[in-house]
């Protein structure tokens, strides 16, 4: 179980990559006429999918939604329908590198080799959850997030640092759908390709912009935004 207590949102997730479900609770959660639908949609950009980018690793996750609007709280629960433990049979006792098996070992005695437990990538399904219905409020307020990919491997997109990107022109890019990258769509998914045969795979950096942030948010030192942002992107595991 991880919780976030902020000024006015209280977060907790919980569950673990093999056990039977995965969720979050929602506390603080702002007034508002969330359409779940549209959420949904934006948790279908998170699944696996067929794409030669994608991973082939298979997950459902529907996820059963309750939002109370009055109390301002929301559960979200996602069951675990992919689980293959016996996959992990022969890693018992070999932490695996850039993985939290033996850290999690010397934490607390755990020997949780099926997948990583608590410390799980898997958890990012129910932080994809808060995060697609805090964006759906936000909008409401004129605030928009939107990231793509500015490169992969040594083959450099558009990036900000180009010039100037509207906003218009992210969301053209992602009612399109395919790769989310704003240009070299073609040859990104063509590098991939040939990467994925050869049984490697490739890094990449992906760029986000926020349009419509009033100016004089955070404070010094600990207050700051980017202590703020970064604490948060760093705890993604």
């Amino acid at each position: 179980m991880a919780i976030f207590n902020g000024k006015k949102l209280n977060i907790e997730i919980y569950g673990e990559s093999h056990a039977e479900k995965i969720g979050v609770k929602v506390k603080g959660l702002p007034k508002f006429n969330y359409d779940l639908t549209k959420l949904n949609e934006f948790l279908e950009r998170r699944k696996p999918s067929s794409s030669v980018f994608s991973t082939s690793r298979k997950e459902q996750d529907q996820p059963i939604i309750k939002i109370d609007n009055v109390a301002g709280e929301m559960t979200a629960d996602i069951y675990n329908a992919n689980k293959k433990s016996g996959d992990y049979l022969n890693l018992y006792g070999k932490p695996r590198p850039s993985h939290a098996d033996y850290s999690s070992f010397l934490k607390d005695g755990t020997l949780d080799y099926t997948g990583g437990g608590r410390f799980s990538g898997r958890l990012t399904a129910p932080l994809c959850i808060v995060g697609g219905v805090l964006k759906q409020y936000l909008e409401n307020l004129g605030i928009f997030v939107e990231s793509y990919v500015s490169s992969v491997g040594d083959i450099d997109a558009k990036s900000y640092k180009d010039g100037e990107i509207s906003l218009s022109e992210l969301l053209d890019n992602r009612a399109i759908g395919g790769f989310p990258s704003l240009d070299k769509k073609d040859e990104i998914l063509e590098y991939i390709t040939s990467v994925k045969k050869d049984g490697d795979s490739v890094g990449g950096r992906i760029e986000c912009i926020v349009y419509g942030m009033k100016t004089g948010v955070g404070d010094n030192l600990f207050e700051g935004l980017e202590g703020k942002i970064a604490s948060l992107v760093y705890s993604v595991p």
